[in-house]
């Protein structure tokens, strides 16, 4: 007679089931940590630019001032200064902005998007395994209802490692490009449209109405060293982030209908 698994032997089975690089359910998140690095890295590169900038304005102004008065003053110089102004004086305001971004994200808290992934064609001759465009349908502060899973998800997300593989069938991983949505599922995921959640979608719409969110058809995230073909087009991602700068603290799919996660260790 068959004894049945003991726990610490589902436990091992489950942990034999997740992905490389990823970790069942949803990870703690430490949020100060990576806000503040990042911040302090965004007003170094400021400070920086800001010199340069400044620097560069003055001799341009200088350069313009021999000009006026007569002196000769070569015009390939002048035009490089000019050049080099602008392209320093559009850097010096993006991390002003960051720099700004980040003092906002020390006053959030944690956020979450839930949505879809979305294709990238458009990105083919670029390393698209580090970009992750993003349909949502909820972005908001509350865990509880972006990790809501219903019981028509956990049915219909299975394990695919548990799933028979042939020995000479596709490999899933170099197979997950050309996975394709038909008739609202997706293959090997079978995942739920948005309008077979009713209740995901109603309290996605109404926290996003009292952030003073507006819909927006995608959003695009920059997640280094995920694992390839670990997200496949038309499935449902879970995402932690901060709400400015958008640093993600990690990604989550469903697996055998529970979360399954990769954390993003970059700081920038």
């Amino acid at each position: 007679m068959q004894q049945p698994p003991t726990q610490a032997a589902t436990q091992a089975q489950q942990a034999g089931n997740v992905s490389p690089g990823t970790l069942r359910g949803l990870p703690r998140i430490n949020y100060y940590p990576p806000v503040v690095v990042t911040l302090m890295a965004s007003i170094l590169i400021f400070l920086v630019l800001a010199v340069l900038t400044t620097s560069s304005i003055l001799r341009l102004l200088t350069r313009l001032q021999y000009m006026a008065s007569g002196q000769q003053v070569s015009v390939v110089d002048v035009g490089l200064c000019g050049l080099v102004s602008i392209v320093l004086v559009c850097g010096t305001l993006y991390f002003a902005g960051v720099v700004i971004k980040g003092f906002r994200d020390l006053r959030s808290p944690v956020y979450y998007t839930r949505g879809t992934v979305v294709g990238k064609p458009g990105m083919a001759g670029r390393r698209v395994s580090n970009w992750l465009v993003v349909s949502p349908r909820y972005a908001g502060p509350d865990l509880s209802i972006a990790s809501e899973i219903t019981d028509e998800q956990r049915a219909a997300s299975p394990d695919r490692s548990l799933i028979f593989q042939p020995r000479f069938g596709p490999d899933p991983v170099s197979s997950a490009s050309t996975r394709r949505t038909t008739g609202g599922y997706v293959g090997y995921g079978a995942y739920l449209p948005p309008d077979r959640i009713p209740s995901l979608t109603r309290s996605g719409q109404g926290q996003g109405q009292g952030q003073g969110q507006e819909a927006q058809a995608t959003l695009l995230f920059h997640v280094s060293n995920m694992p390839p073909g670990m997200l496949a087009d038309g499935e449902e991602v879970l995402l932690a982030h901060s709400r400015y700068l958008q640093h993600i603290f990690y990604v989550a799919h469903l697996r055998g209908g529970e979360w399954e996660s990769f954390r993003n260790k970059a700081l920038i």
